[in-house]
């Protein structure tokens, strides 16, 4: 996991629900990554981030976080997936 001391935005941080471990950050950058959401089988995550220098649509597979995909083009923010995940909505730019 990418983490720039003291140099970071808004940062994407998970929490596990076994009760056992600690909160950790999942994604921290110089930029602002917000508003995650994981693909229903848990293998993808999808948030927003400013990184381009407005706020774009992003996905990443989970837990690795090998590779990164830019999905929105002009603007996007509040990425939310189908139910059976093979689909990814958001709201656009504008």
């Amino acid at each position: 996991m990418l983490a720039i001391e003291g140099d970071t935005q808004g940062d994407v941080w998970a929490i596990p629900l076994d009760g056992k471990a600690k909160a950790e950050s999942l994604l921290a950058t110089k930029f602002n990554e917000r508003n995650a959401r994981f693909s229903p089988d848990g293998r993808w995550v999808a948030y927003s981030s400013n990184e381009s220098g407005i706020d774009e649509v992003y996905v990443q597979p989970c837990p690795s976080l090998a590779g990164k995909w830019q999905i929105s083009t002009r603007g996007g923010d509040q990425a939310v997936w189908s139910r059976h995940g093979r689909m990814l909505y958001y709201r656009g730019g504008g």
